[in-house]
């Protein structure tokens, strides 16, 4: 929800982290937990970790040459970040070796048809979380939990879904963050046994528009990532979910990233039979919980924190987005549904239901009950209540209705509040 406290940081790091921060100079000095900007130091290590020799098909090289660069001179990361960004690269590298080894020693893998998801685009902080949760209530759904999409292989079988040895190994690397910083929860909870978007599957090639602007604003990556076609990134983001779908015959699989929208082309060229439910939502409320939800993340991993480039990189990356949608729309081919986020919030159980019957699938006696029970166990603020406001960013409710008119005619968007 909007606030008046401008000059409220959304979170406050608890004395172990600021401790843990104030020791990173002197470890940078002395060159230890520094990262590298050489893909090869990292490559190395992950072919030691495995015994593995093969990255697959995509040239990770580059994007992680892009990558490394950007978290060291960019992003400013303090050590929590330096210590964060080694991690995420050794996994992501390793998660390439495995999926490869996957590929060449079960053939299996090869023939998984993914040709038809149901994918939700939207921009970030627009509900797409909740109607990702109220479509899996479905139990032909297949929606992959965040412990899956950061170590997807070996394929997860559905009688370990909830005890397999990887779900502790995400919550020790993000559940003891969200229980240092209790606060994080109330602006965007994760679970290593909660489904998550499949944004990760692109952060595990290094190719990816979205996770790792959020970081560094504008930078070096991002301009690389944007002047990059992405279908290359796409097919090996397609790999992965035949992974992820190997086990689980009968199900279809529904996926979620604002990242889709800021490259509908290369979606469009990799998947062109995915049913897709574009999501909206009042482009000043969206806009103020992304950058309260980045200002976040960036206070846990960086030195300094630009509330104003934040706010920027909003009209950089998503306005053109979204503005850009309208053209992309009234050329498709594809099978795309709008829906409302005030509509989903106000008749969710009919508007999930007609989400299935536009999409040709069976909508189970179940359904209701089962969507109704979600809701009774994951109410409202279930973590607290989210308070941000636009003007700590350098963005203003009316000149962003200006700047979204277009968006908002044009997709008929139920605005929050009324421009003065």
């Amino acid at each position: 929800m909007t606030s008046t406290a401008h000059n409220k940081p959304p979170i406050t790091l608890p004395l172990q982290l600021k401790a843990l921060n104030a020791i990173g100079p002197l470890l940078e000095k002395v060159d230890l937990l520094n990262l590298s900007e050489d893909p090869e130091v990292y490559m190395r290590r992950a072919q030691k970790k495995t015994d593995l020799e093969n990255f697959g098909p995509y040239d990770l090289r580059e994007p992680l040459r892009r990558m490394l660069y950007t978290m060291k001179h960019d992003a400013h990361l303090n050590l929590f970040g330096r210590i964060g960004a080694i991690q995420m690269t050794m996994r992501n590298l390793m998660n390439n070796l495995l999926l490869e080894h996957e590929f060449q020693t079960n053939p299996a893998v090869r023939e998984v048809d993914v040709e038809e998801p149901i994918i939700i685009i939207c921009t970030p902080r627009t509900g797409s979380t909740l109607l990702h949760n109220l479509l899996n209530q479905h139990p032909q759904v297949r929606a992959a939990k965040m412990w899956e999409l950061h170590r997807p292989c070996p394929p997860t079988r559905p009688e370990n879904e909830f005890n397999d040895i990887r779900i502790k190994q995400s919550d020790r690397e993000f559940g003891m963050f969200y229980r240092l910083v209790p606060e994080m929860r109330a602006i965007h909870f994760f679970a290593p046994e909660a489904i998550e978007e499949c944004t990760h599957l692109f952060g595990n090639i290094f190719t990816c528009r979205l996770s790792f602007s959020t970081l560094a604003n504008s930078s070096s990556y991002s301009d690389w990532a944007f002047a990059t076609p992405m279908d290359d990134a796409y097919r090996a983001y397609k790999r992965y979910l035949q992974v992820l779908k190997l086990n689980y015959p009968g199900t279809f699989l529904v996926l979620k990233s604002p990242g889709h929208i800021l490259q509908l082309e290369a979606l469009e060229a990799v998947f062109p039979r995915a049913r897709i439910i574009h999501l909206h939502r009042d482009p000043a409320t969206a806009a103020g919980s992304f950058c309260s939800l980045t200002e976040a993340v960036q206070i846990a991993m960086r030195q300094h924190v630009d509330t104003h480039a934040i706010g920027d990189m909003w009209k950089t990356f998503w306005t053109p987005a979204m503005l850009n949608s309208i053209s992309w729309r009234q050329q498709t081919d594809m099978q795309v549904i709008d829906i409302d986020f005030k509509s989903l919030v106000k008749t969710p159980v009919k508007t999930i239901q007609s989400i299935f019957e536009a999409f040709d699938k069976n909508v189970p006696e179940t359904l209701e009950n089962d969507i109704n029970q979600y809701l009774n166990d994951h109410p409202k603020d279930e973590y607290g209540i989210h308070e941000y406001s636009l003007e700590r960013y350098g963005l203003s409710r009316d000149v962003l209705y200006q700047d979204y008119k277009a968006y908002i005619d044009y997709y008929n968007v139920t605005l929050e509040q009324q421009a003065l």
